[in-house]
């Protein structure tokens, strides 16, 4: 159960804060989502979604022709985004909020709409995707 947790195989709910970005003087890109994903994990974000698809290690977050973002290499997303995170809701603020280095001060700066929230219960379903590995294969230990 806790490996299918950790995999993003299954739904999960818990204490946490929804990053709503949208565009605002600016749009938002790609990159500034990978952004976000890479500051909530350094947070210690247990699960995290983004407009109802879950991200793993594995997942993708592209912009295809500077006119709309694709994760996990199929699903089409567009403003508003809502990052939804499981963790210590105190310190996901605390991170997010940081002055002029924090992932809210640092894009509303930059023209974007941003807005944090705290939630007693945040639910993230499971990776819809297929898990597959092309190139890797399990190396036999020798005794």
């Amino acid at each position: 159960e806790q490996t299918n947790m950790i995999l993003g195989k299954t739904n999960v709910k818990g204490p946490g804060v929804i990053v709503t970005v949208e565009d605002g003087e600016k749009e938002v890109q790609a990159s500034y989502l990978v952004d976000l994903v890479n500051e909530l994990k350094y947070a210690g974000a247990e699960a995290i979604s983004i407009n109802g698809s879950r991200i793993i290690n594995a997942s993708e977050i592209a912009e295809i022709n500077n006119s709309y973002i694709i994760i996990n290499g199929a699903k089409r997303i567009a403003s508003p985004y809502e990052v939804k995170v499981i963790g210590d809701q105190t310190y996901l603020t605390s991170i997010l909020s940081l002055k002029d280095s924090g992932f809210i001060d640092k894009y509303t700066s930059d023209g974007l709409i941003v807005k944090l929230e705290q939630k007693r219960e945040v639910q993230i379903p499971k990776y819809d995707g297929e898990m597959k590995f092309n190139y890797a294969y399990e190396k036999e230990e020798k005794e």
